[in-house]
């Protein structure tokens, strides 16, 4: 029992009763739930099955997820050695072990070179078992039968051919071929035999899953195109090594291209020549095949040269349009993101000439409007998209799509979940998510002033935002509020995070409103901006949303002018955050020894008015001198037990409120960030407890 009390985790409040010994846990969550969750294997969800269970709980060490350094590691060894595979190796094989002549001799280093690759593309071949995967959900497997099962019938057959040595190739070549052959034959064969290396380049497939680890920067112009060229190159080297084997695995090379093929005032073949001009004259021929352009200094003699030739014009003319012309939109067109930018360049410019700002001001408005204004522009048409939406979308995909609007957030914000909502029509989160517009803000960044037209709200998607002020340092006074920070005046007194959205009040209105207070960022993040214009066009489509909307702003601006008025103190958001924390919890305290004081009190009560009543039976008002009298003291006490009831009812209301108020609480501490040397309001310490009296307290 004590073991697994110390094996719980960390994000686990322990709620434990001294006088009953229980211990109640709650699940609370400081951070925002990663997109990336990890799902065992249904054998191990069973728990029917706890074999099972027991032996994934000894494997699972043995599974490596991709965050483990060890996997990144051996994941960058095989990408080298695919590099390695896909050029140099290419090369070697092609125009040194299979050279058409003789077998060129090569330095012992490469001897050794090769064990190696070997034995580490053999190892691979197993690694991958013990691999995890993100499945299509986004959800990492780590069950080593569900990543067995999908290892195999992916990619462990081309791993196994790509990795077989060539000394276990040649002997089983070696016994399929017959002993007769003349020496010739024996020669061709083993160039054939060699020629199984290249399936290794197989695993370039493989590679096509690393590309996400260098899709950040594939909006850079300049790395596309460089992947362009680098894929052209790669192509024409792999060409040119077959151009070249086709002349290499002739019977007869007196009638290849390399016979035919002159050089040097000499007039040599270049049949005699060094691999090295070899490879040369191989990438100047497939290169001009690709450029279309022709050739008259190649001779093309032999049947498998021309077919050979056919293939390589086929692969040479879409590769030709590809290029050119993706190197020809990515250089001379212009995107969305960078003509909005030259827009906003040519506005300031001209502001600036108008205004005469000149000097450091110039200079710092220059700057802001070339790297500060990181606006997403939309990139669809408002009316189009909304009635796409309304008119043609399926109502079954409405709703499938509803949790994966800006990755989820939006369906989480409590603009949408607000408890006394009705039920969220399908299309209502959709036609919301076509208006909004993501916007990045810096810590200590102001979203807007006090004063400012109110013309958006904002939706948090991360980040911690406040509402900030002068303290109130006398209560009769309120000093006129500044931005100085030198003294420290602006201090926040009601705080926004995630999946909460602030600046509604000021939009509830038709003509425009100002803001009541100054909002200003105490935590970089980004929000979802709403036009007032489409808020309100929200609010027409959807009148019995608009009428909790309402309300609900106008609640949170009471709340928001009483946070005004206590706010007396110059404290950061974190310890504003732990102040507000630690005073919930004692009025929670005093709130459940009230409760539980009147439980008490009401349960006395009733019980003796239930002898009264027993007493004034009728049997009892016959006895009695006075009937009438009797009757209207039942009634009092009938009406006295009425109202304790709806005291008792009204105070279970407010203990249930309460208790939820403390599982909010888990949301609240979710606002607060860890800066050292600061008391977490993570680290306080809830305790429910029985006395001796048998009350409960906190």
């Amino acid at each position: 029992m004590d073991s697994a009390r110390e094996e719980a985790p960390s994000n686990v409040v322990n709620f434990k009763s001294q006088g009953s010994r229980k211990t109640y846990k709650f699940q609370r969550s400081l951070q925002p739930q990663r997109s990336l969750q990890f799902e065992e294997s249904e054998d191990e969800e069973e728990p029917s099955e706890p074999a099972l269970v027991e032996r994934h709980r000894r494997l699972g060490w043995i599974v490596q997820r991709s965050d483990s350094r060890l996997r990144q590691l051996w994941t960058l060894l095989i990408l080298l050695l695919l590099m390695y595979t896909g050029t140099i190796f290419l090369y070697r094989m092609t125009f040194v072990r299979s050279h058409a002549v003789q077998t060129l001799a090569e330095p012992e280093f490469w001897s050794y070179w090769d064990r190696f690759v070997d034995v580490v593309f053999v190892v691979d071949v197993v690694v991958p078992f013990f691999f995890s995967y993100v499945s299509s959900d986004g959800k990492e497997v780590v069950s080593l039968r569900r990543i067995a099962r999908r290892y195999i019938l992916g990619n462990f057959t081309i791993n196994l051919i790509s990795s077989l040595p060539e000394p276990f190739v040649e002997a089983l070549v070696s016994v399929a071929l017959a002993e007769d052959i003349n020496s010739n034959q024996a020669n061709r064969a083993l160039r054939i035999i060699r020629m199984q290396q290249m399936t290794k380049l197989l695993k370039y497939l493989r590679v096509v899953k690393l590309i996400q680890l260098v899709e950040w920067v594939k909006h850079y112009k300049f790395v596309a195109v460089l992947n362009l060229l680098l894929g052209l190159i790669w192509l024409v080297h792999v060409l040119a090594c077959g151009w070249y084997l086709c002349a290499a695995l002739h019977d007869d090379h007196m009638e290849t291209w390399l016979a035919f093929r002159l050089v040097n005032q000499d007039q040599d073949m270049l049949l005699y020549r060094p691999p090295m001009e070899q490879w040369i004259h191989a990438v100047y021929f497939v290169f001009t095949v690709f450029t279309t352009v022709g050739f008259g200094d190649f001779s093309v003699k032999t049947l498998p040269e021309v077919l050979y030739v056919c293939f390589t014009m086929l692969i040479g003319t879409v590769m030709h349009s590809i290029i050119v012309g993706k190197v020809i939109s990515e250089v001379s067109q212009d995107t969305e993101l960078k003509t909005l930018a030259q827009h906003r360049q040519r506005l300031v410019a001209g502001f600036m000439q108008h205004a005469r700002l000149r000097g450091h001001m110039a200079k710092s408005l220059q700057n802001w409007v070339r790297h500060g204004l990181r606006d997403v522009p939309r990139q669809h048409d408002l009316e189009e998209m909304q009635q796409l939406i309304i008119t043609d979308m399926p109502l079954n995909l409405a709703r499938e799509m509803h949790g994966s609007l800006f990755d989820g957030e939006l369906a989480r914000n409590a603009f949408l979940t607000h408890p006394t909502l009705p039920g969220i029509p399908a299309r209502l989160p959709l036609l919301l998510s076509v208006v909004l517009v993501p916007k990045l803000y810096e810590q200590a960044q102001i979203v807007y002033q006090k004063g400012d037209p109110a013309f958006h709200m904002y939706l948090i998607l991360r980040g911690t935002f406040a509402f900030v002020a002068t303290p109130v340092r006398d209560h009769h006074k309120r000093k006129s509020q500044r931005l100085s920070r030198g003294d420290g005046v602006f201090s926040p007194y009601q705080l926004f995070s995630f999946h909460t959205y602030f600046g509604d009040l000021e939009l509830q209105s038709e003509i425009t409103l100002h803001r009541p207070g100054t909002v200003r960022c105490e935590l970089a993040g980004e929000v979802l901006r709403l036009p007032k214009g489409d808020y309100t066009n929200l609010c027409r489509d959807f009148p019995q949303y608009a009428t909790v909307w309402r309300n609900y702003s106008l609640r949170r601006e009471a709340r928001r002018q009483r946070l005004r008025q206590q706010h007396s103190a110059s404290l950061s958001y974190d310890h504003w955050a732990a102040t507000q924390i630690q005073r919930f919890l004692r009025s929670a305290k005093s709130g459940v020894r009230k409760l539980s004081k009147l439980s008490s009190g009401n349960a006395e009560r009733s019980h003796s008015a239930d002898l009264n009543e027993l007493m004034l039976s009728p049997r009892g008002y016959r006895n009695s001198n006075s009937s009438t009298a009797a009757m209207m003291e039942l009634s009092a006490l009938r009406a006295e037990m009425s109202q304790a009831k709806a005291r008792e009812q009204q105070m279970q209301r407010r203990h249930e409120e309460l208790m939820g108020g403390m599982r909010m609480l888990q949301g609240m501490l979710q606002r607060v960030s860890d800066p050292s040397g600061v008391t977490r309001p993570s680290d306080i310490a809830i305790s429910v407890y029985h006395s001796n009296d048998g009350k409960t307290c906190l």
